[in-house]
């Protein structure tokens, strides 16, 4: 799993690609994220895109066709690329030209977005 990090004086975040997803902040030397532990949880703050939640039967419907998007949508399991990295900002991108968008929204129209951009910054 590739990660990326920032730090100042004071402070270090350390984020993944695959999912864009905080694997650690640490303020003055004392880590403060969850382990990950594997046999409770191994997720340690993901991104919950486009959707937080679950849909009834992991799907909806739009002018008559049905759609799947499973529960807190895809972004948490997409690999993101850094785009942007300064001394306190990482900035990723989750293009969408990977996903198989008549699985997700009506082919008939654009979707709703062309990419994601979360940034984490350090203050």
């Amino acid at each position: 799993m590739q990660t990326h990090q920032i730090k100042n004086h004071m402070m270090s975040l350390t984020v993944a690609e695959h999912g864009a997803e905080i694997t650690s902040i640490q303020l003055e030397g004392i880590e403060r994220m969850w382990d990950a532990d594997p046999a409770f949880w191994g997720r340690t703050a993901p991104v919950l895109f486009p959707i937080v939640g679950a849909l009834k039967d992991n799907s909806y419907r739009y002018e008559g066709q049905t759609y799947l998007m499973g529960q807190h949508g895809f972004a948490r399991d997409m690999d993101f690329t850094l785009t942007d990295q300064t001394e306190d900002k990482l900035e990723f991108t989750l293009s969408y030209a990977f996903l198989s968008f008549e699985l997700h929204y009506p082919t008939t129209s654009t979707p709703p977005y062309s990419r994601y951009i979360p940034a984490y910054f350090l203050v």
